[in-house]
């Protein structure tokens, strides 16, 4: 499928498939994209807390609170991942 991608000279599958529908579902594509990101990022928490809480005996909440933490600080130090990038040789 990629060599047909790159002769209609898009980039990615929803930019392909946007002029060839309406707006209505590019809209449906970007909403249900989010919703199984969201639904694909809590399973890998919830499964990273069971981990810790299983090795080190962590409560649940701190098991939770840990990782969404780091995660914020990082991107908030970075300024976001395209600032993050740019600080990479």
């Amino acid at each position: 499928m990629m060599p047909f991608y790159y002769g209609s000279m898009v980039r990615s599958v929803p930019e392909y498939l946007r002029p060839r529908y309406d707006d209505q579902a590019h809209l449906l594509n970007a909403l249900t994209f989010v919703v199984s990101s969201l639904l694909l990022a809590s399973v890998n928490l919830y499964a990273l807390v069971g981990v810790i809480d299983a090795l080190l005996g962590v409560p649940l909440w701190v098991a939770i609170v840990v990782p969404v933490g780091s995660c914020s600080d990082l991107r908030e130090t970075c300024r976001g991942p395209s600032s993050c990038a740019q600080r990479v040789p």
